[in-house]
């Protein structure tokens, strides 16, 4: 993969699938060779290093690894996780890794204790605003993801003249990774934020597009399901969805909207979750557009401008 393509999602994807594959000394090659061409999570980045390093029998390196994330960098993991996680074994009880350990739970307990949802909003310029008919497109970041991410890939929106809002979890996993695993809360969470644009922009739901990536589409379809927000139009790139099979009696909720629905043909795992949602949708006389992308692995297209653009217009 050439570095003009390359972007953090990729990076990341590239390098699981060297460790799924076993060429951890390859994966690690890969990672030292290309990671500083990105921006991203710099923990996960480490993470999968370490583990790497790990598995491929370098055990003392590995450590030090974790070290300088640690110590240096000031990043912090679960507890559980660095505890339980079986490519790190290797690791356990050697060096400073039980005093590592306990710097990270220290920290994690910490970050639990000050956690609250974030809303970052990027309104357009006076100049750039629409005089009638703004839109209002609130994103949900994917798994182990935060705003810094997420919010770039949406930036079309205001160019447009429309009104951006980044919706961040108050789960994190660890250093700047947060989760839309507890989906009461998150949909809770989303609720609120809305209450909040509401009273700061009274754009109606009939204006409102919701857009994820990821396992925040899953967050999405679940606040949706439980009446706690209302849309015209729903986003959804890459949408990873475990809960769909048990949600497909109730997608009857969704009558009335737009799903536009991104998926890259090289997404292995959801690629399946998009298609499954598009055939209930179409089931239930539900309007949706399927856009499969060729190429595409667990990230954004690179045009992805043409579905908001799309979605904004409905």
């Amino acid at each position: 993969m050439s570095a003009d393509t390359l972007t953090y999602r990729r990076l990341i994807d590239n390098a699981m699938h060297l460790y799924r594959e076993e060429r951890y000394r390859e994966g690690i090659v890969y990672l030292n060779r290309h990671a500083h061409k990105v921006e991203g999570n710099l923990a996960q980045i480490y993470n999968l290093l370490y583990s790497l390093t790990a598995r491929a029998g370098g055990t003392n390196l590995a450590i030090a690894i974790f070290q300088e994330a640690v110590e240096e960098k000031g990043l912090w993991y679960s507890g559980k996780y660095l505890r339980t996680e079986e490519s790190i074994e290797s690791m356990r009880g050697y060096g400073d890794f039980d005093r590592l350990v306990r710097i990270c739970e220290g920290r994690e307990a910490e970050a639990h204790l000050n956690a609250r949802s974030e809303l970052k909003i990027v309104a357009p310029s006076k100049s750039e605003a629409k005089s009638e008919g703004a839109r209002l497109l609130v994103t949900l970041h994917g798994d182990r993801e935060n705003n810094e991410l997420n919010g770039p890939h949406w930036e079309k929106a205001v160019e447009e003249g429309h009104v951006l809002a980044l919706v961040q979890s108050s789960v994190e996993d660890f250093s700047d990774a947060y989760v839309w695993n507890d989906l009461p809360k998150g949909g809770m969470e989303l609720k609120e934020h809305l209450a909040t644009l509401d009273k700061k922009f009274c754009i109606p739901s009939e204006r409102i597009v919701l857009g994820g990536f990821s396992e925040g589409c899953q967050a999405i379809l679940h606040a949706i399901l439980e009446g706690l927000v209302k849309a015209r139009t729903l986003l959804l790139v890459s949408p990873r969805l475990t809960h769909i099979d048990q949600w497909a009696h109730r997608l009857g909720a969704l009558e009335g909207m737009n799903v536009h629905i991104v998926a890259g043909e090289q997404d292995d795992e959801c690629l399946k979750c998009s298609r499954n949602l598009a055939a209930l949708l179409d089931g239930q006389g539900i309007r949706n557009h399927l856009r499969l992308v060729e190429g595409l692995g667990h990230d954004f297209p690179m045009d992805f401008d043409r579905d908001i653009e799309a979605a904004l217009g409905d």
